[in-house]
């Protein structure tokens, strides 16, 4: 995972992270490492909706810790869900920088930055399992994974 860090800085970008909540809330080590020595650029929650009452607490202290590294927390879900859940209500996360994104798509909110899984920018997306997909719509289809992140990369990159 240094190593893609490491291939990324190199090629003028920063990484972007993109879980599921309950994976999100304790993340493989190689992440944990990456946030501490900010080595990503954004963190991508997906959210459950309903966002379960007992994940708030895990999900401030991580949001807290992402932002204490000057990594961007991204939730993405349901806006109705997440004001009902009272997170933003935090203080920390009341005076946060953070980006919030709708699950749904065809609803008539559209922010500004759209999440533009394969378009125009160079991300590798990573899921619960370690495993590497050049775009956040191919995560799962093994015939497209390139690979995880406790595999060696090649020398050429």
């Amino acid at each position: 995972m240094q190593q893609l860090a490491a291939v990324t800085a190199r090629a003028g970008h920063a990484l972007t992270v993109r879980m599921a909540l309950e994976h999100a809330l304790h993340p493989p080590a190689a992440i944990q490492a990456l946030i501490q020595k900010r080595n990503l650029q954004k963190f991508l929650f997906n959210l459950p909706s309903p966002l379960p009452a007992a994940h708030l607490p895990a999900l401030i202290e991580m949001v807290e810790l992402l932002l204490s590294c000057r990594v961007m927390p991204i939730l993405l879900g349901d806006m109705a869900e997440l004001l009902r859940s009272g997170l933003l209500h935090h203080p920390r996360l009341n005076a946060a920088n953070f980006t919030l994104y709708p699950s749904q798509r065809h609803m008539d909110f559209h922010p500004s930055h759209p999440i533009d899984n394969c378009a125009n920018h160079f991300s590798w997306f990573i899921d619960q399992h370690g495993d590497l997909y050049p775009c956040g719509g191919l995560s799962g289809r093994a015939s497209c994974r390139l690979g995880t992140i406790q595999e060696e990369f090649p020398p050429i990159l």
